[in-house]
């Protein structure tokens, strides 16, 4: 085991930090984030975490909220995200497979 962390399913299969992204909000739903907690979560650049961001609620994957006038943001609800939850949830499910030579 080197310590690092293993990848989430859509960064292992698409790569890049968008897909990092997209996989935490998507798996912490229902938690709001700021710019600032992701981008010390993720380990990403802020000016980075920002354009995805701002890229991802253009095409409806993010809502903005807010907390004593601190922007947050966190996965929308809709049928797109519901569908990237399945997808994600899918490739988990087929990677604890593969590793374990179990079905679950």
């Amino acid at each position: 085991m080197t310590g690092e962390m293993p990848k989430a399913p859509l960064e292992e299969i698409f790569g890049g930090k968008s897909a990092r992204i997209v996989d935490h909000l998507v798996t912490m739903r229902g938690f709001d984030y700021s710019i600032e907690e992701l981008t010390e979560i993720l380990n990403i650049r802020k000016d980075l975490v920002e354009s995805i961001i701002k890229h991802l609620a253009q095409f409806g994957l993010v809502e903005v909220t807010s907390d004593r006038n601190i922007k947050k943001y966190r996965i929308a609800r809709n049928e797109r995200t519901e569908l990237l939850n399945k997808f994600i949830f899918s490739v988990a499910c087929y990677n604890i497979e593969r590793v374990t030579g179990k079905k679950l």
